[in-house]
């Protein structure tokens, strides 16, 4: 028993009740992240400590040397993992500064991205592939730890930032660290790349028109079952990355795609719940911006 769950039934027992605050710091969290975010883009923390420092600028060349590194926010594309109330509300923030806001929630039902006026991506990779910055806000548990790992950092394009305002155990410190220092962010194979959104044109797109289908056993091919639910292939939703982190942990030996002549991996019946995230900031306020080689809360 979880030390957690003694103490609830302990204070149950003398008759005290345990509640939780599902609202509490929510536009807090929120306002911090798009204080990191503009932060990032506009280098105001950096700008700050230089006229601190004295630094003076007698011409447009010493000014734009300061302001070397600030990136036009309007049209970018922040990517938010996970959409709950804090993720909905830094959504909603965003769009106000001219983000364009695309999410992944795998837990959400559809429709809710209509509400909010924001786009809706059915996997980790898309969303990586497509944002310029990524704000994670979902809780840790043992499917989505080390979230943010050395294979998905490879999924992020060169010169992106990630905001992490969720908790410290979703991003494997010693992966991000590695590619600050080796600039592998963004670097996957071309070819890999390639094959892999090849393949994605041609089955990826079984899921999103298909997501709502009661009968989608007569479109998915014979006995298909993947990850992503009945019919869907395993490679959707990280079922692939998974593999691919833990053959790497095990021996070091790198998974390669799959092939598009061959059908995904069988899986049994029960899989038809939430995919395990790949293998892989309670408020750790980290955030990191991407080398450029040229669960929710």
């Amino acid at each position: 028993m979880k030390r957690t769950d003694f103490s609830r039934f302990a204070a149950g027992e003398i008759g005290i009740a345990v509640c939780n605050v599902p609202g509490y710091g929510v536009e807090e969290v929120a306002d911090t992240t798009m204080c990191l975010i503009l932060n990032l883009y506009r280098r105001t923390y950096w700008l700050a400590n230089m006229v601190r420092d004295g630094k003076k600028f007698t011409g447009p060349e010493q000014v734009r040397e300061a302001a070397a590194g600030c990136a036009r926010i309007r049209g970018d594309t922040l990517g938010i993992v996970g959409l709950g109330r804090i993720g909905s509300a830094v959504a909603l923030r965003a769009k106000a500064f001219g983000f364009n806001v695309i999410f992944y929630d795998p837990y959400l039902p559809d429709g809710i991205e209509k509400s909010l006026g924001v786009t809706r991506v059915y996997t980790l990779q898309d969303l990586l592939f497509q944002s310029d910055c990524v704000s994670l806000h979902c809780t840790l548990n043992e499917h989505n730890h080390h979230l943010i790992n050395e294979y998905t950092l490879k999924q992020m394009r060169p010169g992106a930032f990630l905001v992490n305002t969720a908790r410290g155990g979703l991003v494997d410190e010693a992966a991000l660290a590695s590619a600050l220092e080796k600039v592998e962010f963004g670097q996957l194979p071309w070819m890999e790349m390639a094959a892999s959104e090849i393949r994605r044109a041609i089955v990826g797109r079984i899921p999103d028109s298909l997501r709502n289908c009661v009968n989608k056993e007569y479109f998915m091919g014979p006995g298909a079952t993947g990850s992503g639910g009945p019919g869907f292939p395993e490679a959707l939703n990280g079922g692939y990355y998974a593999a691919a982190a833990a053959a790497a942990a095990a021996g070091g030996v790198q998974v390669q795609p799959f092939k598009l002549h061959t059908p995904p991996p069988q899986m049994s019946q029960q899989s038809t719940s939430l995919p395990p995230p790949l293998s892989a900031c309670c408020l750790n306020l980290s955030c990191s911006r991407v080398p450029n080689s040229s669960w929710r809360e």
